[in-house]
């Protein structure tokens, strides 16, 4: 038994989203079908997908994604052996130079993690999705329907969920996130503020009302709020377009040159948070 695989339920049974009785219910249909107690829960309806990923996603900071309607190319499955998709549920998403996407609904998985870094060479991005788009994205991509046995009959109902608050993905290499936060970059004399209208590992869409040179590269430091991250977040980021908006305003594309893997994966958990939190409408692709 690998132990990390477990600690996701441990987790659980602390956050009082299963009683002790659930998790031995568990524990014991594990011992017998040498299955998964997390994928054990959600089928049986103990726990859903919804609060899953909320309870995940407060408790970790781990972004939550939806995997409906994202288009993943073929090089991004290829590049993960089916074996370990079947074994772990995990579906890739994206690549990016040295780093790989992976949805999971398990992010304390570390064997997995493992597997995938090893089999890749890269290093895992992690996301939290909900069981039931992982299990339909890999049916689709992988061409491999993965059931339980146990779960089957009218004790196994079908894994479901209402995915609203996670949709709205766009169908880029990597995934953009519609924001709206305070950046300061250095470059500026008078108004350095400007803001990011949406973010990704590729860098941000900026509106400003001082237009940049382009090519040029700038420091920036972003500022979350206090409760949620006490010190700002510096990248260097370089100028690759920028378009005249009315009112003197300017909508400027920069690209990543240099930011923590670390410190991206603040600022995606706190804008899926808000969203989350505001119950949004569905987000828009950017085209």
């Amino acid at each position: 038994m690998n132990v990390d695989r477990d600690d996701i339920c441990d987790l659980l049974l602390q956050g009082g989203l299963i009683t002790n009785e659930i998790y031995d219910k568990a524990a014991a249909y594990r011992l017998v079908n040498t299955g998964d107690m997390l994928f054990f829960l959600i089928a049986c309806r103990y726990i859903t997908e919804r609060d899953l990923v909320f309870f995940l996603n407060k408790r970790l900071r781990i972004p939550v994604i939806s995997l409906t309607d994202y288009q993943i190319s073929h090089e991004v499955v290829e590049a993960v052996p089916i074996d370990i998709i079947k074994k772990y549920l995990l579906m890739p998403l994206d690549i990016m130079n040295d780093i790989i996407t992976v949805v999971m609904p398990n992010p304390l998985d570390s064997e997995a993690i493992e597997a995938v870094e090893n089999a890749t060479g890269r290093k895992v991005m992690l996301l939290v999705g909900l069981f039931s788009e992982i299990l339909k994205a890999i049916e689709f991509y992988y061409g491999v329907k993965i059931e339980d046995p146990a779960m089957k009959g009218p004790d196994g109902p079908p894994l479901s969920i209402d995915t609203e608050a996670y949709r709205g993905l766009e169908r880029r290499r990597s995934l953009r996130l519609e924001t709206d936060l305070e950046i300061d970059i250095s470059e500026y004399e008078s108004d350095k503020k400007a803001r990011i209208r949406n973010a990704s590992l590729n860098g941000f869409l900026i509106e400003s009302s001082i237009p940049l040179e382009m090519g040029k590269l700038l420091a920036v430091h972003i500022a979350l709020p206090n409760s949620y991250l006490s010190y700002p977040i510096s990248a260097v980021v370089q100028v690759v377009r920028y378009v005249k908006l009315e009112e003197g305003k300017f909508l400027i594309a920069v690209k990543m040159i240099s930011m923590r893997l670390e410190d991206f994966k603040t600022i995606a958990s706190y804008i899926q948070e808000q969203k989350i939190i505001k119950r949004p409408g569905p987000l828009k692709a950017q085209q």
